[in-house]
């Protein structure tokens, strides 16, 4: 018997069968489900309650293996799955998506059901757990989670570092259908299981081609702007060149009426000075002769 009367829990599929209500799982429930010890099943393997055991929930730490899209994927076709070692660190891109499996291995009894959640340290980092089913009873085998970086900047995420929440739920009654016969021998014990082409997030893509973008504008933009300036340059010169040949045509084409009008000024000139010799020449005549003839009226 349990502390509350009921059944205690048996082992194999049908663990919890004959317990209390459905509802949430409390941390002595779920410690109740993962007995210590060599060769013992329990609900989460390995299970670590000083650690990752809360409350309500359980806290799913990241396993050996992640999957980040890289470009040899789109050559290849097939997913570069890596695998990490203690205390190393996996990059989550900006706008990336990456793939991570638990740590822990789950085995759920026929009337329990799980569902996930993303720790909040990592929500206020900008990071997005895809939505999933609930996790059917009588499932056993690792967790996958799909995260999304929302952020501009890469978040690392660490070897047994706690990143996803776990919480069961008791069934009202013991699950009539098994994981096997819904989905077949269908079970994720490794990453290879779930991911199986080359994924890229559309943000990721989109932030990618923007950068190639950006960096081509940057290079070239400076180009085409000195080009221009050059372009301007020479195109001011050139309409100098042209007004100054322009002006200096004009100045050519009127030195020749300007030298037929000085030509034509001197001879009025000269016109004015022989008319005006012409005349007093006369008046010089006249003279003499009046003398003249005044000179014989004396003589007589």
């Amino acid at each position: 018997m349990t502390r509350d009367g009921s059944h205690s829990h048996q082992a194999g599929d049908d663990r919890g069968a004959h317990t209390h209500s459905y509802g949430v799982l409390s941390d002595l429930t779920i410690t109740e489900l993962c007995p210590s010890g060599d060769n013992v099943e329990r609900m989460i393997d390995p299970f670590n309650a000083r650690e990752n055991l809360r409350g309500s929930s359980y806290d799913l730490t990241v396993g050996s293996e992640y999957y980040v899209f890289k470009g040899k994927d789109r050559i290849t076709g097939r997913p570069s799955i890596s695998n990490l070692g203690e205390e190393e660190p996996l990059t989550i891109p900006p706008h990336g998506i990456c793939y991570i499996i638990s740590e822990e291995t789950l085995k759920l009894p026929r009337n329990i059901a799980a569902s996930l959640s993303l720790r909040f340290g990592l929500i206020k980092q900008g990071i997005m757990l895809a939505s999933q089913p609930p996790i059917d009873p009588t499932y056993g085998g690792k967790i996958v989670a799909m995260l999304f970086n929302l952020s501009d900047k890469p978040v690392s995420l660490e070897r047994r570092e706690r990143f996803l929440s776990v919480e069961f739920r008791f069934l009202d009654k013991p699950a009539e259908q098994t994981y096997g016969e819904l989905h077949g021998k269908y079970k994720i014990r490794r990453l290879k299981d779930f991911v199986e082409e080359p994924v890229q997030g559309a943000l990721e893509k989109l932030h990618k081609t923007f950068n190639r973008w950006d960096k081509w504008f940057t290079r070239v933009v400076p180009i085409i702007i000195g080009g221009l300036t050059l372009i301007i340059a020479v195109l001011t010169v050139l309409v100098a060149i042209l007004l100054g040949s322009k002006a200096l045509n004009s100045s050519k084409s009127t030195q020749p009426e300007k030298q037929a009008e000085v030509v034509s000024q001197e001879v009025e000139v000269k016109a004015v000075l022989e008319l005006g010799n012409t005349d007093r020449l006369e008046e010089t005549k006249q003279d003499t002769t009046a003398s003249q003839e005044s000179n014989e009226g004396k003589n007589e």
